[in-house]
């Protein structure tokens, strides 16, 4: 119970934090007339929920509980049903009727289409397909989701600290770049050996180790630099 307890802590604070940046950023670029950041994180919620919930039920043998983390806790506060509504019912009262039924019509549709997708891809990569068998190839997303839950919590911290330290541009970037390349080769290396331990072997397959090692390489850039900007809109 404590561990779960723990999971839906850690994985809510990161969803929650990560939704704030990503539908603020979607404001920021298409403004608040229409609400398109809420719609896009639910969307992308209901896709990856689809794509993990049941290969994860796979893992609950295991001591740490995966599902109750991506589940429960990081995609349970990416996506919000709440926001919905109260964006729904604003534009409502501002009398933008289409608007509001646009809103339930798009949220409700995609967010039914993209769960739909995601329940037969994760079906076909991670139960049914070629790589499910062996099973590396789920420990390799979730080696990339926790490694990017890692270098958004990085991205937060290091801007944190420049702020705090009133650092210049300079010593920002420095800083920055040594986080960034500490972390993402650190952690490609991590998910090299991971992948390779569950494969037994590296020969077969050795360009899909490195595709998944460039994969990494960019989820933590964009993670880190996600968690950098979270910062600086506060």
């Amino acid at each position: 119970m404590a561990t779960d307890l723990l999971a839906i802590a850690v994985g809510g604070a990161t969803g929650a934090l990560l939704r704030f940046s990503v539908s603020h950023a979607i404001y920021r670029k298409l403004g608040r007339g229409f609400p398109s950041g809420t719609l896009a994180v639910n969307a992308v919620g209901s896709f990856f929920l689809g794509l993990l919930a049941e290969p994860l039920l796979q893992l609950e043998t295991l001591a740490f509980p995966w599902h109750t983390l991506v589940t429960t806790g990081f995609l349970g506060t990416f996506t919000t049903f709440s926001t919905f509504a109260l964006e729904t019912a604003y534009l409502l009262e501002q009398g933008r009727l289409w608007r509001a039924l646009g809103n339930v019509v798009a949220s409700v549709g995609l967010g039914l289409i993209a769960a739909w997708v995601g329940v037969h891809s994760g079906s076909w990569l991670f139960v049914e397909g070629p790589w499910a068998k062996p099973g590396w190839f789920l420990w390799m997303v979730l080696d990339l989701l926790a490694n990017g839950v890692g270098a958004f919590t990085l991205g937060l911290i290091v801007e944190g600290i420049c702020l705090r330290l009133r650092a210049s541009s300079g010593s920002r970037m420095i800083l920055a770049m040594l986080a960034i390349g500490s972390f993402a080769t650190l952690s490609s290396l991590h998910l090299v050996y991971d992948f390779i331990s569950h494969n037994d072997g590296f020969e077969p397959i050795a360009l899909i180790v490195t595709l998944a090692f460039l994969a990494n390489l960019v989820v933590c850039l964009l993670a880190v630099w996600a968690g950098l900007s979270f910062v600086r809109e506060l």
